[in-house]
């Protein structure tokens, strides 16, 4: 992993001007974080997926850190693509995150919320790289308002735990 472009990435997420800057630098910073060790057949959602997963005992920590109160209670986003290419507006991903997020802290599958999380990251992703999103837009910048934040500290938890298992290791 190229540490230094990670940081490069983290740096400019933080002191991006506009949430569409901090979800594209914090995307870019995971991009290299979930692509370590991949495999080229490796699809971009199991890799994205597995990343969710290294979480592990820090997922709790981070669920408690962060606010997702904006991302639960936005109108749910759906897939552009699915739209696009056969006219299905599925939004069953965030409804599903909305749905567990409101039950954390009530069971032991938090991990499996960690992936239904990034999932949605992973389509509100997609949506501003292949869709008809962008900033200026107002649901796009409620999307972005809402997502931006929760995506940098995610991904600003995965490198610091990435950091203290090579420092273990080494």
């Amino acid at each position: 992993m190229d540490q230094l472009l990670v940081e490069g990435h983290l740096k400019r997420a933080v002191s991006a001007a506009t949430p569409y800057e901090r979800f594209d630098w914090a995307w870019k910073a995971f991009n290299v974080l979930y692509s370590v060790g991949a495999e080229r057949r490796d699809g971009e959602r199991t890799l994205v997926r597995a990343a969710a997963r290294q979480m592990g005992s820090d997922a709790e920590a981070f669920f408690n850190h962060i606010s997702l109160r904006p991302l639960v209670s936005i109108a749910p986003v759906f897939e552009e693509k699915a739209w696009q290419r056969a006219g299905v507006q599925d939004s069953s991903r965030h409804r599903e995150v909305q749905r567990r997020l409101t039950e954390i802290g009530t069971r032991a599958a938090i991990a499996d919320d960690v992936v239904a999380l990034v999932d949605l990251l992973y389509v509100i992703r997609c949506n501003l790289a292949h869709g008809f999103k962008g900033p200026e837009r107002p649901r796009d910048q409620e999307v972005l308002d809402a997502a931006a934040p929760i995506l940098l500290s995610f991904v600003q938890a995965v490198f610091t735990r990435h950091l203290r298992a090579q420092s273990r290791s080494a």
